[in-house]
């Protein structure tokens, strides 16, 4: 194969514009999110262990599915951005931007937990997508971005859209 025609990593870049809760729910580091809630057991055992595990994982999951239900209007509007820039180096750089539109339609007690859960999601799924050529990317939730990578921005912010960005970059 002709090496100038090959891809390369970060050739590929991603437009979601209505990406699955439960699809990233899916992906999610349940057992860190448990930890993090003080929990000793790893997921799914932790659930079976205590009954308010099981229960904030059942609400977790019945919220995100109710937010995006496709019998009535969805709440819950998930986008997910990658764009890459080359830089002067010679190596290539990427931004990741995930935007959650309709949050306002979550339990508030469950909103929080539930985009730390999403974005953990997000960050598994990226993470799979651009693993290639023993090149495992390390993806960091940041503020802000880069200069080069933040006008690349493909998002729409709508009044209230959450907006969270990481960068890609190969490790």
């Amino acid at each position: 194969m002709d090496t100038e025609t090959d891809d390369k990593w970060g050739d590929t870049q991603l437009t979601a514009s209505n990406v699955s809760a439960t699809r990233l729910l899916n992906r999610a580091d349940w057992s860190g999110f448990f930890a993090s809630k003080g929990y000793t057991e790893s997921f799914p055992m932790v659930i079976y262990a205590h009954d308010e595990a099981d229960q904030l994982y059942s609400d977790l999951i019945t919220e995100a599915g109710l937010a995006q239900s496709p019998d009535r209007q969805p709440r819950l509007r998930i986008g997910a951005f990658t764009r890459f820039a080359d830089l002067e180096d010679g190596s290539t750089e990427g931004a990741a931007w995930l935007v959650l539109e309709g949050l306002d339609g979550v339990q508030e007690e469950l909103r929080q937990d539930l985009i730390t859960l999403l974005l953990s999601g997000t960050a598994d799924w990226l993470r799979e997508s651009y693993t290639m050529d023993k090149i495992t990317p390390r993806i960091d939730t940041t503020e802000a971005l880069p200069e080069i990578l933040e006008t690349l921005d493909p998002t729409e912010r709508g009044t209230d859209s959450l907006i969270f960005r990481a960068t890609i970059r190969q490790q």
